[in-house]
């Protein structure tokens, strides 16, 4: 039995769907679009996306497990399981939420089966997103590896994270190049990188947006010391803080699988003239 998603007020995602017509790659058109199928389909995508990002809430007590070996001072935990975890959580978000987005840009209604036809490709995603994340261990590998002074650990830190946001800037549209075209990790980067050619500057104007979004969704946390979005397995305020930033996490983290899908669509409409059906169609 196919069982839709449910609306905004659990009605089911064809009622009001959005097909898109082909238009221009900009901003506030990728903003508006995604920002009105993330509305229609507000419940849904969001108790995906939470249940999705649910191994956050088990980060506290896997952290105690996490060797404490030479260095000494090499935080296991902020430097390579959070950001693998991070990555795993990331990837099944898209997987999950790429083909329904497509569904809802074709004006049909998208179905459990779409999340499920997308999980095989979260080993393929995880892979692209690591390849892109590598400039964002160099820093530590650095400091604690090669043990160099302070002012070269700055600078290495200044250098590998601008390359880690160039990279995702040309790459970010990856989830649903692998998700659609059916690419494998190389070639879903390399076609990224293919669609994004003269249209980087207006993804960088976008992800800074999401980017200010997900700060001002995360300042309560930060405010408090640092509670991060497992932290309401605490007690007190910092409870009711984390639990608020785990919702807004997964939240922000369905919408960004909405935006890098309908960016993707857009630019395929703009660059190579293929209209919905097109884009939908072409690699079923």
């Amino acid at each position: 039995m196919v069982v839709p998603f449910q609306g905004w007020f659990g009605g089911s995602m064809n009622e009001g769907v959005i097909a898109l017509a082909p238009a221009r790659f900009s901003i506030g058109g990728a903003l508006g679009d995604s920002l009105r199928i993330f509305g229609r389909n507000f419940v849904s995508f969001g108790v995906l996306a939470m249940v999705l990002q649910s191994p956050w809430l088990l980060a506290p007590l896997i952290d105690d497990g996490i060797p404490t070996s030479a260095p000494a001072d090499f935080d296991w935990s902020s430097e390579v399981f959070r950001p693998l975890l991070g990555l795993l959580c990331a990837a099944f978000t898209q997987a999950a939420i790429v083909l329904g987005v497509r569904q809802n840009l074709r004006g049909r209604k998208a179905t459990m089966g779409d999340t499920m036809r997308g999980l095989p490709f979260v080993i393929p995603i995880v892979a692209a997103s690591a390849i892109c994340y590598l400039p964002s261990f160099m820093p530590a590998i650095v400091e604690h590896g090669l043990r160099a002074p302070t002012l070269v650990v700055g600078a290495a830190s200044l250098v590998f994270g601008i390359l880690y946001f160039v990279l995702l800037v040309i790459c970010w549209i990856t989830a649903p190049v692998i998700a659609i075209e059916k690419a494998g990790p190389i070639a879903g980067l390399a076609r990224a990188m293919e669609l994004s050619k003269g249209c980087r500057w207006t993804i960088f104007g976008l992800l800074l947006i999401l980017g200010a979004a997900l700060f001002c969704i995360m300042i309560p946390a930060w405010a408090l010391g640092g509670v991060d979005r497992s932290g309401f397995l605490l007690s007190g305020p910092s409870a009711v803080v984390g639990f608020a930033a785990y919702v807004g996490s997964a939240l922000f983290s369905a919408f960004n699988a909405v935006a890098m899908t309908v960016t993707y669509h857009r630019i395929r409409a703009e660059k190579e003239g293929a209209g919905v059906e097109d884009v939908a169609d072409i690699f079923d």
